[in-house]
């Protein structure tokens, strides 16, 4: 048995495979002893760069802050082909709208939706780095002003009341006389009380119960939580039963299980893991959205059958990933195995391509 999880767990101080998707990439990419961080032809770990295409993000996409501080922002980022993803699902009920995008950190989330069709009216981080990169790389203002198609971006601490009734105001300000479709965000559920939403005694400062103020303040059509995989047995899953009460109290419909999306399924180079909880006010429960790639079981991809039909293509590789990238120091292992490197995604990231053409497969 310890045999059998080492072949399955060994990925510390290990080595990318190219002709694989990446493991998850996490904010300290520049560790070799936390995580696959060693690059797959060259005696180095990752730079930002080579992180930023593992999590899906465009070549022109930039990071600002200190070193440390792009780190936090690419790792802990939504990698926007998922998001693309989830919001092509979200679009079908009555088409792409209005969205907010709460805890918005790098605007990850915020660019998949994009491509996905949504306007993102507004967001709201408070890290300041995280909220240079989003201004840097999305049409933005600070203004709240109707006649602004821009995205109104706020640096604020949602933990203080008075911060939240005035983004609300602002952002009803902003809106003018428009509705929001979509809420979105990825809140930290790690202190959401089972006391939840409704107790008398709640103090307010749990980051969870924060972003179900605000759907409930702005009644959206739709609403989307993003978190870790983590959340369906946190607490033997009470905090998870909460969270789905809550958005039923609110009349939100919701799948009894949320999304559980593989992101390499959805044309991310990379097996990282992720839970949306989506509902729908008004509506049946979505379904998650159809996989476009195969999943890759990484060491145990020649031990098991595939999880998939192989009628789907399989899945971004790293060496597709990081294709055309300058090297940075000697290539002492060259790209050899049983996989072409296909060009598609090289040429999404690089401007060449359009999400929709590289997902369908016009450049393989």
């Amino acid at each position: 048995m310890s045999r059998q999880r080492g072949i399955v767990r060994t990925t510390y101080y290990g080595r990318l495979r190219p002709e694989q998707p990446a493991y998850t990439i996490a904010t300290y990419y520049n560790r070799p002893g936390n995580g696959t961080n060693i690059h797959p032809h060259q005696d180095r770990t990752l730079t930002t760069r080579e992180a930023a295409r593992l999590q899906s993000f465009p070549d022109h996409y930039v990071f600002l802050g200190t070193e440390g501080a792009q780190r936090k922002q690419v790792g802990n980022a939504v990698p926007p082909l998922l998001g693309y993803a989830v919001g092509e699902k979200l679009a079908e009920p009555g088409g792409a709208g209005i969205c907010v995008d709460f805890f918005s950190g790098a605007g990850g989330l915020s660019k998949g939706l994009e491509l996905a069709g949504w306007r993102v009216a507004a967001a709201v981080e408070k890290d300041r780095h995280a909220v240079s990169t989003y201004a840097f790389n999305h049409p933005s203002t600070t203004t709240p002003d109707p006649t602004d198609p821009r995205a109104l971006l706020r640096k604020v601490d949602l933990t203080s009341a008075e911060a939240r009734a005035s983004v609300l105001a602002d952002i009803r300000t902003h809106l003018g006389n428009k509705k929001v479709d979509l809420v979105a965000g990825g809140p930290p559920c790690q202190g959401f009380s089972t006391a939840g939403w409704r107790s008398k005694t709640d103090t307010r400062n749990d980051l969870a119960i924060i972003f179900l103020d605000m759907v409930a303040a702005l009644s959206p059509r739709l609403v989307c939580l993003e978190n870790v995989e983590g959340l369906l047995n946190y607490r033997k899953g009470q905090v998870l039963i909460e969270l789905q009460r809550t958005l039923a109290e609110m009349g939100y419909t919701t799948t009894p299980i949320p999304w559980r999306l593989t992101a390499e399924q959805y044309g991310v180079p990379q097996m990282r893991k992720r839970i949306f909880l989506v509902g729908q006010k008004g509506g049946p429960a979505l379904s998650a959205p159809i996989p476009r790639f195969a999943r890759c079981l990484g060491r145990r991809e020649k031990r098991g059958p595939a999880l998939l039909p192989d009628t789907l293509p399989y899945p971004t590789t790293v060496a597709e990933a990081l294709s055309g990238l300058p090297p940075l120091a000697a290539v002492r292992y060259p790209q050899t195995g049983p996989r072409p490197v296909r060009p598609g995604f090289a040429r999404w990231t690089s401007g060449a391509l359009s999400v929709a053409e590289f997902l369908s497969g016009s450049a393989t």
